[in-house]
């Protein structure tokens, strides 16, 4: 049994070398409890983690849409490396250049304090990257093909999350969505219902560098999309006993042309809405394969006012294919072979959503 962990001597021991040598004599022991949980949790993989007090209402902020930061996602590809997932359009870290897939080496704070990334755990990484507005961090990152790191400085700021932004292309309504919060599934309908009134004939489903979010968003929003009865996802649980979630079929977009846009920064339920529409046929996925994050975190809530957030179980396409370290790949791959002048939902300036319209508007 896990309980066994403390009841090893040695546990014991070495925290009774800490009191009777180690060199402060009055270490911080909420920072030493904390590290010695994450150390446990991470053993396991990387997205389990305990999840402080202070950071349980960051959280509890963040999907309500509104903290103070520089306007990041960001996860472990592994268990060393902690990677951009995506960038909030309009925030301090785009307009300092921060890009997704860009991975993070080191953090020096406004205090000046150096952090390491890759001996650090994710939820540390945010505490440094988040703060008071007006203040500054450095970030020292290795973007892919560069021949040396960059140190970017960035001054936080209020962060406020336009969840769905959506307009009218020609016949064709284009609807980006930027995380499965709590609002989501309601604006996303509406925006496709007031579409439709402005007569699109046409869907674009853009979600691109969106990290992922709520589950019972994403079973909502596809069923506006995929028929009644049709499989949106399987959770498979450790005894590898089987949930299938199917589809209420709302109809709000069941029949349109549709095409849905992807890339490495999709994630968790993004990569779970977009199998079950190109699995079912219900349109084609354009753009780079997604993030590969098909493992499920349940949040065990703690005495202290902080959370266990444990893997619990993992998810299935509707083929039953995994998600987790593969990713979905696209019908169409589109890269962005010129990312200084890509511009994400302008025709001219976006490569994956001008082959998108090209395919709804048959050429």
């Amino acid at each position: 049994a896990s309980s066994d962990i403390l009841k090893n001597p040695v546990f014991k021991e070495i925290l009774g070398w800490i009191d009777r040598a180690y060199v402060d004599k009055d270490p911080d022991k909420e920072k030493m409890l904390e590290g010695a949980l994450n150390g446990l949790l991470q053993s396991l993989d990387p997205n389990s983690r305990y999840i402080s007090p202070e950071e349980a209402k960051m959280e509890q902020d963040e999907m309500r849409g509104k903290f103070y930061g520089i306007g990041l996602q960001i996860d472990k590809k592994d268990a060393e490396r902690i990677t951009v997932v995506s960038v909030f359009e309009g925030s301090p870290a785009e307009k300092a250049g921060i890009k997704a897939g860009d991975v993070i080496i080191k953090i020096r704070d406004d205090a000046g304090e150096l952090t390491i990334v890759k001996s650090t755990t994710l939820q540390t990484i945010v505490k440094k990257i988040r703060g008071a507005k007006g203040t500054k961090v450095v970030l020292t990152i290795y973007r892919s093909g560069a021949a040396e790191y960059s140190k970017i400085e960035v001054t936080r700021d209020e962060i406020k999350i336009q969840n769905v932004i959506f307009k009218k292309i020609g016949n064709t309504g284009y609807v980006r969505l930027n995380m499965f919060n709590g609002t989501a599934a309601r604006d996303v309908k509406k925006a496709i219902d007031e579409l439709k009134t402005l007569g699109a004939k046409n869907m674009i489903l853009d979600l691109r560098d969106n990290p992922g979010g709520l589950l019972d968003a994403v079973d909502f929003i596809a069923s506006g999309f995929l028929p009644a009865g049709k499989t949106i996802v399987s959770i498979k649980n450790r005894d590898g006993a089987a949930e299938t979630t199917f589809s209420d079929g709302y109809g709000f977009y069941e029949e349109g042309p549709l095409v849905v846009l992807v890339n490495g920064g999709s994630a968790s339920a993004s990569e779970l809405l977009a199998a079950a529409i190109k699995e079912n046929g219900r349109g084609k996925l354009v753009g780079t394969t997604t993030f590969g994050k098909g493992s499920v975190q349940r949040g065990f809530p703690l005495s202290n006012g902080g959370q266990l957030r444990l893997t619990v179980a993992k998810f299935y396409s509707p083929n039953g294919n995994v998600i987790h370290g593969k990713g979905v790949e696209p019908d169409i791959e589109v890269e962005i072979t010129d990312p200084a002048n890509f511009k994400p939902g302008e025709p001219e300036k976006d490569p994956q959503l001008k082959k998108a319209l090209k395919i709804l508007n048959g050429n």
